[in-house]
């Protein structure tokens, strides 16, 4: 196993830092739904069991690829940038709240910003 360090581009390790965070508040929304289900009708559990679990899905998407680009272990940014670009336009437009249009801002920046810096990534990870 490759015991070398990697020095991230700071550019890349703020956009990987954001996607950790989110998921982090991603993770907290999602235990706060499955709290939320002793408390709701009938109608209402199987919707929250579902919708908790597909953020479940998207919270270990932005922890895991987030703390593997921060540590340098991600092979390329490519997939996780536009990833998370296409997810942050999604959240845009899914809920036309303020809350959704900046954090969907944000997703889509840090992605553009992991893009940006795609190139010194990659030529740090081979050196």
């Amino acid at each position: 196993m490759d015991q070398r360090t990697f020095h991230i581009p700071t550019s890349v390790k703020i956009a990987s830092g954001i996607w950790v965070t989110y998921g982090i508040l991603l993770g907290i929304g999602v235990l706060m739904m499955f709290f939320m289900i002793g408390s709701a009708s009938q109608e209402n559990v199987t919707t929250i069991l579902i919708t908790a679990s597909l953020l479940s899905m998207f919270t270990a998407f932005f922890l895991y690829f987030g703390y593997a680009t921060f540590k340098g272990k991600a092979k390329d940014v490519l997939g996780n940038g536009i990833g998370v670009v296409v997810y942050g336009a999604a959240l845009m437009y899914s809920n036309m709240d303020f809350l959704n249009i900046l954090t969907g801002l944000i997703l889509i920046a840090s992605g553009v910003l992991a893009l940006i810096y795609r190139r010194e990534y990659l030529s740090i990870k081979q050196s």
